[in-house]
């Protein structure tokens, strides 16, 4: 069985979502190799086999994709599929009549077809021959492989303009073939997608909605790191921040968040990013300089959020290396904490006077 597929991929949209669903051209062509005289009843001798009623079927778990109806070159004639599997091994597909034939001994006959297939998010295949070659190929800079069996490690190509594995699986290293075959004789019964397959998804690693996530996940990690900024105001400034003044500030550092989901359904999210971030550091930077009682030190403060907020992109728009990137933004804060504090007295910071600078340890 040789299947060679091209898939190319397209967005829908439906208001402001979008869904990605590909279009497939799948050209199928394989040979049945009849079995020899000796192991079949014979009415006389050196008599053929003649085959009469028999059905050519493929199964598809969703017949909806299926754009046209197909042909099937069978032994040279060409063949309509009908609705159905007319197999109970198989809930949905289709079926082809074969015309009556009388062949030799140990004869093979030959099919190609091809085949249109619409779908969303992922492509399935059976390796259902004695032999199975599948290629495939596609624009899509981003697949998914999945399933009973990976790719060839020898032919696959995955760039940004694209991809092109192929497989090469035998009936020795595979179920499905059994599988079929004791699920027609009664043994079992299951749906088409219960048989043992090998996929390609078709993903998009980082999109609005997972970058929005995983820009809330670490939210929580920037809302306390500016607190403890605060904090770090409270003990070296030796300017008093009320509780009140906390949960502002809080806030709009959550509305930045709501800004952020709100804004990048509409436009692109590194524009959302940036609108987003400039309105809730302008606020902040606004609001604390009158806290603080100097512009100057609201400024500040502005210029380390939005030093803060670009790191978080870059975290956000990493695929790979959010951990080490996020690690050293963590190592790099605890640092500048222990050398702005190094020479604080904690002992004696409560017994200071109120009006009086940091106490610093002799």
């Amino acid at each position: 069985l040789n299947i060679d597929s091209t898939i190319d991929t397209d967005r829908r949209y439906r208001g402001i979502h979008q869904v990605l669903v590909y279009s497939g051209r799948h050209k199928i062509d394989g040979d049945f190799a009849l079995p020899v005289l000796g192991e079949l009843p014979r009415a006389t001798p050196n008599s053929g086999i003649k085959l009469e009623g028999a059905s050519l079927v493929m199964g598809v778990g969703d017949v909806r994709g299926i754009k046209n109806i197909p042909t099937v070159l069978w032994n040279r004639q060409a063949v309509e599929f009908q609705q159905g599997t007319e197999m109970s091994a198989l809930e949905t597909g289709l079926h082809a009549v074969l015309p009556a034939m009388t062949l030799e001994q140990g004869a093979s006959v030959s099919f190609s077809m091809m085949l249109g297939l619409d779908g969303i998010e992922r492509q399935s295949f059976v390796p259902v021959g004695k032999n199975n070659r599948i290629a495939v190929k596609s624009s899509w800079p981003n697949p998914q492989f999945a399933g009973a069996f990976l790719p060839s490690a020898r032919e696959r190509r995955i760039d940004a303009t694209g991809f092109a594995p192929s497989w090469e699986v035998s009936s020795l290293s595979s179920t499905a073939q059994k599988q079929i075959r004791e699920l027609e004789e009664g043994q079992a019964k299951a749906p088409v997608r219960g048989i043992e397959s090998f996929s390609i998804g078709f993903i998009e690693p980082v999109n609005v909605y997972s970058l929005a996530e995983r820009a809330v996940k670490y939210g929580l990690l920037f809302v306390a790191l500016t607190f403890a900024a605060f904090f770090m105001f409270e003990i070296i400034k030796r300017l008093p921040i009320h509780p009140v003044q906390y949960l502002l500030v809080g806030l709009a550092l959550a509305m930045f968040f709501l800004l952020l989901v709100s804004l990048s359904e509409h436009i692109h999210f590194a524009l959302a990013y940036v609108v987003a971030s400039v309105a809730c550091i302008g606020l902040i930077g606004f609001y604390l300089s009158h806290v603080l009682g100097d512009w100057r030190r609201g400024v500040g403060f502005g210029a380390a959020l939005t030093a803060l907020y670009g790191a978080l992109y870059g975290l956000l728009i990493s695929e790979n290396n959010a951990l080490v990137l996020g690690s050293i933004l963590l190592f790099a804060v605890l640092s500048a904490v222990m050398v702005a504090t190094r020479k604080i007295d904690w002992y004696d910071l409560g017994r200071a006077d109120d009006d009086m600078g940091p106490v610093v340890a002799s």
